[in-house]
């Protein structure tokens, strides 16, 4: 599966003097059991885990498992609680789907603007062989044999 980075603008800096960024995001499906809801989501090899804001969580139905609730560090490093929840996840692209089970963890933010949706390690990327291509703006997707199946 290949996927095209998303470009978004932003001020011009020495760094991106043109004002304009890419990014590796893919719409990935969330399943639960009342629904599925789907979101657009950042591949982050820099995050351990994936994580999804807590408003589709509620609205699909996971089971949350608040008495697991952990911290993390964020960008700024001030300190996020993450609650985790087990889900299915489902990619597409050209007719080829890839869906699993596992567990993510659910951030609850203030402002519905600072919600994030991040595609880490745990979850996610350990499933794949990712080959990120700056040059063509493609991320590409290819299952590794740890990818569970769901049914």
């Amino acid at each position: 599966m290949r996927f095209r980075y998303s470009s978004y603008e932003v001020d011009p800096s020495p760094t991106v003097p043109g004002g304009v960024l890419y990014r590796p995001e893919i719409v990935i499906e969330l399943i639960g059991p009342r629904r599925s809801e789907t979101i657009q989501a950042l591949v982050d090899t820099g995050s351990d885990e994936t994580v999804f804001p807590l408003s589709p969580a509620n609205a699909i139905g996971v089971q949350l498992n608040r008495a697991s609730t952990g911290q993390a560090s964020a960008v700024g490093g001030h300190e996020v609680e993450l609650v985790p929840g087990s889900v299915t996840l489902q990619i597409s692209q050209a007719g080829l789907t890839y869906r699993w089970q596992t567990m993510v963890q659910f951030l609850e933010v203030d402002q519905p603007e600072d919600e994030v949706a991040l595609l880490g390690y745990a979850g996610f990327l350990e499933f794949f062989q990712a080959t990120f291509n700056s040059e063509s703006q493609e991320l590409e997707l290819n299952p590794n044999s740890r990818l569970p199946r769901a049914n």
